[in-house]
C-alpha cells in the first residue's frame, strides 16, 4: 500500500497516491508479497519501465501504471514558518547538499521575516563531517573555528590555540585544551547519545564497503562528547561527564561566554525538555489495544484515505472534529479493532493528532504533515516560548538559566 509519494518521484509523476495498492507487477499478482520482495522488483535500473496493477478506493476497476525508474533524491531539508517571525527547519541528515538547502531555506524564511530560527536536528543520524563544518559555517562569523579531527595517538588537524597550554591537559597525545566553544544556539531537548567518531569507508570486492572508525571529532575547546567504556569505569549515562582526570574528576571546559561544559558522555542542552509524556488513560488505551495497536494505525490510515477522498474541500489547517472522531470510531470497530469507547474517548488528544498527521499526509504536502507532526510537542514549543521572550542570544540563555529543566534520566515506570 502506498503511503505517501515523495515530491519529484517516477511515482508523484504517474499519478500515484496515498492509499493506492499494488496488486500486479509485470502481469505477476502480488498477493502474499512481504515489503522486501516486492521492494527487491520494483527497484531496478535507472530508465528501466515497470508495469503495474493499482487497486484505487472509490474506483471498481484495476488502474493500469507504467512506471520510468528514476532515481531518488530524498530531500533532508524541510523548511517553514512555525509563527510570524519564528522559522523551523528540521534537518534529517547531513548530505551532500545539507548547507545550500539550509541556506535557501533561511533565505526563504527571511524573506518571510524570520527575526529567530528553530533548528531540529532530533533523530538527524549524522552524515558527512565536511556537510557538518558547512552548515555549522552558515551561522559562524568568517574566521571561527568549527571543530578538528584526529586520533587520540597522533596530533589533531586544523587545531588553533589562542592561549598557552601548561599542566596535565598540555599532553600531546590529548590537547585538551580548556579554550572556548561558541554560544552561537541554545540547546532544547534530552542528553545526545554521545557519537562523536568519525567513520572511513574502504571499497571491497563485489561492491561491497568496510566502514570503519578512524578518528574523533572535537570541537573547537578541545572537547570530545564521545560516550565509551574507559579506564576510570564503565559507559556512563547519557549526558553525565564521561572524560576524567587521572585523579577521578570530570574534565571541565568552557564555552565562548564562560559557561561550564564537560568532555565525553555526549552533549548536555541548555535546558532539558522531555518530550511530551502520555498520560495514564492514553496508556491504558494502547495497552487495550495490545497486539491490534498496528491493525489500528493501518484502520487510521485507510480511514484517512477514505475520508480525504470523500472530502475534497479538506483545507490544511483542517480540524479534527468530533464527527470525524464518530466516523473514526464506527471504522475501527467494522475493522474488527476491540478497544471501549471509554479508553477511545480518554485518549482523545492521541487520537486527534494521529488522525491529523495521516490526513495532513494522505491530502497534502510534507510541510503540512510535518505541521501536525509537531502538535502536542513540548520541545519546539519551548524553544519557540524562549524565541517570543529573547531578542538576542544573550537573553535566550539568561531566559534559559530561569527556567528549570525536566528530570533527566526519566523515572522508570511500572
Amino acid at each position: 500500500t502506498v503511503v505517501q509519494t515523495l515530491p519529484g518521484t517516477p511515482a508523484e509523476r504517474v499519478g500515484l497516491r496515498p492509499g493506492d495498492r499494488l496488486i500486479e507487477v509485470d502481469g505477476e499478482s502480488m498477493h502474499g508479497w512481504n515489503p522486501d520482495r516486492a521492494v527487491g522488483v520494483l527497484r531496478g535500473p535507472r530508465g528501466s519501465s515497470v508495469d503495474l496493477m493499482i487497486a484505487r478506493i472509490g474506483v471498481s476497476e484495476p488502474i493500469p501504471v507504467t512506471i520510468v525508474r528514476d532515481e531518488i533524491h530524498v530531500v533532508y531539508v524541510t523548511a517553514f514558518m512555525y509563527e510570524p517571525k519564528i522559522g523551523y527547519i528540521r534537518h534529517q541528515q547531513f548530505s551532500d547538499n545539507s548547507a545550500d538547502d539550509i541556506r535557501q531555506a533561511i533565505a526563504q524564511l527571511e524573506a518571510e521575516g524570520m527575526t529567530g530560527l528553530i533548528l531540529d536536528i532530533r533523530g538527524n543520524p549524522g552524515g558527512l563531517l565536511e556537510e557538518g563544518v558547512a552548515v555549522s559555517d552558515l551561522f559562524l562569523e568568517s574566521g571561527k573555528e568549527v571543530g578538528s579531527v584526529g586520533v587520540p595517538s597522533m596530533h589533531r588537524l586544523a587545531v588553533h590555540f589562542d592561549e598557552p597550554v601548561t599542566g596535565p591537559q598540555a599532553d600531546p597525545l590529548c590537547r585538551c585544551a580548556r579554550q572556548r566553544l561558541h554560544d552561537r544556539a541554545l540547546v532544547v531537548g534530552t542528553p545526545t547519545y554521545g557519537k562523536g567518531s568519525v567513520q572511513t569507508l574502504y571499497p571491497l570486492d563485489g561492491g561491497n564497503f568496510l566502514k570503519l572508525t578512524t578518528a574523533k571529532w572535537y570541537t573547537p575547546s578541545g572537547r570530545s562528547i564521545q560516550r565509551e567504556p574507559g579506564e576510570h569505569g564503565p559507559m556512563v549515562a547519557m549526558g553525565e561527564p564521561g572524560e576524567m582526570t587521572a585523579s577521578g574528576e570530570a574534565v571541565v571546559y568552557y564555552t565562548e561566554s564562560g559557561r561550564e561544559v564537560f568532555g565525553g558522555g555526549g552533549i548536555n542542552p541548555d535546558l532539558i525538555v522531555r518530550s511530551d509524556t502520555t498520560t495514564q488513560v492514553e496508556r491504558d488505551f494502547r495497552t487495550a489495544l495490545g497486539e491490534q495497536l498496528g491493525a489500528y494505525y493501518d484502520a487510521v490510515f485507510r480511514f484517512a484515505v477514505a475520508y480525504s477522498d470523500s472530502h475534497p474541500e479538506l483545507k490544511p489547517d483542517f480540524h479534527v472534529s468530533n464527527d470525524m472522531l464518530v466516523e473514526l470510531y464506527a471504522w475501527i470497530e467494522d475493522s474488527g479493532i476491540e478497544v471501549s469507547r471509554e479508553l477511545f474517548d480518554g485518549a482523545r488528544r492521541l487520537v486527534e493528532r494521529e488522525l491529523g498527521i495521516q490526513l495532513a499526509t494522505v491530502t497534502f504536502d510534507e510541510k503540512t504533515s510535518l505541521r501536525r507532526r509537531l502538535f502536542i510537542d513540548r520541545q519546539v514549543e519551548t524553544a519557540a516560548e524562549l524565541l517570543r521572550e529573547g531578542d538576542s542570544q544573550a537573553q535566550l540563555f539568561a531566559l534559559a538559566g530561569s527556567r528549570e529543566s525536566d528530570n533527566w534520566p526519566p523515572a522508570r515506570e511500572n
